[in-house]
């Protein structure tokens, strides 16, 4: 996991808006490699948003179309047990980081939001 400033494209990097995210890269599994995770929490208003992205960067060689689908079947099922393990991990702790800091501020950590909208179906 590393910490870095991210644009979402070439010319807002340019122009120097970017936001901090920590990547977090599976490393037990040189299949997942493709596949990062993107954890960000910032201010927004009096309030806090926090949240996190797969991505999935195929090789020069695997350009075709694709769809979640197309990414998830292409891998057996130990490969997709593998990534739902990566992105659970990281959703839980990010939950518990959270939970800590609003604790921490006397907030109740009841009203965080839990599930997740993605194709993987975490919660």
């Amino acid at each position: 996991m590393e910490r870095q400033k991210l644009a979402p494209g070439i010319i807002k990097g340019i122009l120097g808006v970017k936001r901090d995210f920590f990547v977090v890269t599976p490393l037990d599994n040189p299949r997942l490699e493709p596949f990062k995770l993107f954890l960000n929490a910032r201010d927004y208003g009096n309030n806090l948003d926090v949240s996190w992205y797969v991505t999935y960067k195929p090789g020069a060689l695997r350009l075709r179309r694709l769809t979640a689908a197309s990414i998830v079947g292409g891998l057996d099922l130990f490969d997709q047990q593998d990534l739902r393990a990566y992105v659970t991990n990281a959703h839980h702790c990010l939950l518990k980081a959270v939970e800590k800091l609003m604790v921490g501020l006397n907030q109740d950590p009841s009203e965080i939001e839990r599930k997740s909208r993605g194709f993987l179906g975490i919660s």
